[in-house]
């Protein structure tokens, strides 16, 4: 992702994750950590919102937060390299107070999402344990271009598939490249068209 530094930002129409970041970039912990907080109310299981909110917790020195934080994003993506680092890094700060222990390596926004992205996710057997309630219904409609690419790289295709019907519905103007994207999953072209703009 790129920025045009003389472009004005709208922090107003800018993703919670983006805004966090530009906080956090700036040193206005306080603001990143009530968008974090306040992402994660609104989506539960927002991995990147809790490796953000841990990150945030060890630079205000809050290990045991941090700490907690890292354990639950490990509880929804077990197998994220991001996020066995960064719990690795907690257990160390919080127990033998290595402050040396360097987190700078996925610090960019962009990197974190990608490693995020192609990282498999693998139930957790306890995760019933931290979810409470069942999702509204509302919730159970989530479609978001990255998840339909996750299922597809997880070789979930029919998933994937009904993934991009629903954008196909949600975004008129780009419903036809939805549609051959769906339709190209089912058929088994795996390379199917480009991916829709």
């Amino acid at each position: 992702m790129t920025h045009d530094d003389t472009a004005p930002h709208h922090d107003h129409a800018a993703h919670p994750l983006e805004q966090a970041t530009r906080h956090m970039e700036a040193g206005e912990l306080p603001e990143a950590r009530t968008l974090l907080h306040d992402q994660i109310v609104r989506v539960p299981w927002a991995v990147s919102a809790r490796v953000l909110l841990a990150r945030v917790s060890a630079r205000q020195g809050r290990h045991d937060e941090c700490l907690r934080i890292w354990r639950e994003a490990a509880a929804l993506c077990p197998s994220s390299p991001v996020v066995q680092e960064g719990l690795r890094d907690a257990v160390f700060r919080r127990y033998y107070g290595d402050e040396t222990a360097d987190l700078s390596t996925y610090e960019d926004l962009d990197k974190l999402i990608q490693e995020l992205e192609s990282a498999k996710i693998v139930p957790d057997p306890d995760m019933s344990a931290v979810v409470t309630d069942a999702p509204a219904e509302d919730d159970l409609d989530v479609a978001s271009e990255t998840l339909a690419r996750i299922y597809e790289n997880q070789n979930y295709f029919d998933e994937a598939a009904q993934v991009y019907d629903k954008l196909a519905r949600q975004h008129p103007e780009r419903r036809e490249a939805f549609e051959a994207k769906a339709a190209s999953l089912r058929r088994g072209d795996r390379e199917g068209p480009a991916e829709p703009e």
